[in-house]
């Protein structure tokens, strides 16, 4: 079952509508500290991988436990994790690697390499570091 975090305290049987990444970022824009990589994602995407469900309009979830309580240990330390299911568990969705985004380059090849789903080799540990993104439903706690 995949895992969801979420700042807010959610009771049981809540649902996580997808959108409240892309909502956030837009909202604040180019003044957002990870503006500049989600513009160049979303422009990547578009263009070559327009198939897949955009970041902007996804719910995030982690499939895994373990890889889960890594992310919000370095990333969000203050999240609370969830464990949730897909409302729409045939929608349509996308597992990339989620540490894999950089080095930025000119090339934008890091972009690439997300919307491929290559997972990249993460010294610090034995996990693969991804993340799946639902567009459809979203999903309930």
């Amino acid at each position: 079952m995949p895992y969801f975090a979420c700042s807010l305290l959610l009771e049981a049987g809540s649902v996580v509508r997808p959108g409240n990444w892309g909502r956030i970022v837009r909202l604040i824009g180019n003044r957002h500290t990870e503006w500049p990589r989600e513009t160049i994602l979303e422009e990547v995407r578009a263009k070559e991988f327009p198939a897949l469900p955009s970041r902007f309009d996804c719910a995030f979830v982690i499939d895994a436990e373990e890889e889960a309580r890594f992310y919000f240990s370095k990333f969000a330390p203050l999240a609370v994790l969830y464990e949730v299911a897909l409302i729409g568990p045939a929608a349509k969705s996308h597992e990339a690697d989620w540490k894999g985004t950089g080095p930025y380059d000119d090339t934008k090849e890091w972009a690439r390499r997300y919307w491929r789903g290559d997972v990249m080799p993460h010294p610090e540990t034995h996990m693969r570091l991804r993340e799946g993104r639902v567009p459809a439903d979203g999903v309930a706690r």
